[in-house]
């Protein structure tokens, strides 16, 4: 066989190879666009609405990021949302979904519980922090922090106590913005907040650190005093935990 043949023949069966995987990579193909193309609404900033894996990607250089995470004092951030004694000897961060049912127990039922023995007599400080697991999830934490911060902790405990009734609506980000609306927020504003871009990444910049450095992978999670504690869920696990870690002059 002459080379230009030998040449001919080989670029015939290349050209066979893709168009037989053509059906299989058109589809991730498209998805790929739809992810990577630069998008105006509000609609289109966030992510898709459908359960993922990830939060996305945060636009924050990863040298900044790095920098961030290692001077922050205990773990903690000016922008954290939080409750408590600033000095208390405890200090609880809670990585939470806002579309997940035991996140939702976990603000009915049990930290109730923590907040009467241990935040309000000043002995812990306790830190919400978003580990959204799919869109609707991130865009609830968005319209939560549409509201004035010293009434952040009421909608964060108004949108687990309603969980059921927005998360199973026909459209859940319709229902959200119903649910905001009910709450006394105007369509510009829920509007707003849903487009948020620094919100969306600093969730996203959180999500990364609580993944790499402490380990979270599900919700909730607890890290209290720096140390990921993700198989305790009820009050007298939580309850044990922190009596251990209480400074003996307590």
């Amino acid at each position: 066989m002459s080379k230009k043949a030998f040449v001919f023949f080989f670029l015939v069966v290349v050209l066979a190879i893709i168009l037989s995987w053509q059906p299989l990579i058109s589809p991730w193909l498209k998805k790929w666009q739809n992810n990577v193309e630069p998008t105006e609404s509000s609609q289109d900033v966030l992510p898709s609405t459908e359960p993922q894996s990830q939060a996305p990607e945060s636009l924050i250089p990863p040298e900044q990021q790095a920098e961030a995470i290692k001077n922050s004092p205990e773990g903690l951030y000016e922008d954290d949302y939080s409750m408590g004694n600033v000095n208390a000897p405890l200090v609880m961060i809670e990585y939470a979904s806002l579309t997940c049912p035991h996140c939702a127990h976990f603000s009915k039922e049990v930290m109730p519980k923590i907040k009467e023995t241990y935040i309000d007599t000043g002995k812990l400080r306790y830190v919400y922090r978003d580990f959204p697991l799919d869109g609707v999830a991130l865009k609830a934490s968005l319209l939560a922090r549409c509201v004035a911060k010293d009434n952040y902790f009421n909608m964060i405990d108004a949108l687990f106590s309603a969980q059921e009734q927005w998360t199973k609506a026909e459209d859940p980000v319709k229902g959200l913005k119903q649910f905001g609306r009910t709450a006394g927020l105007s369509e510009q504003d829920i509007d707003t907040c849903l487009a948020d871009g620094q919100a969306t990444n600093l969730i996203a910049t959180r999500y990364k650190e609580a993944s790499e450095k402490y380990g979270v992978h599900g919700t909730p999670s607890l890290v209290i005093n720096g140390k990921l504690y993700s198989q305790i869920s009820t009050f007298e696990q939580i309850d044990e935990v922190l009596k251990s870690l209480m400074p003996k002059s307590q």
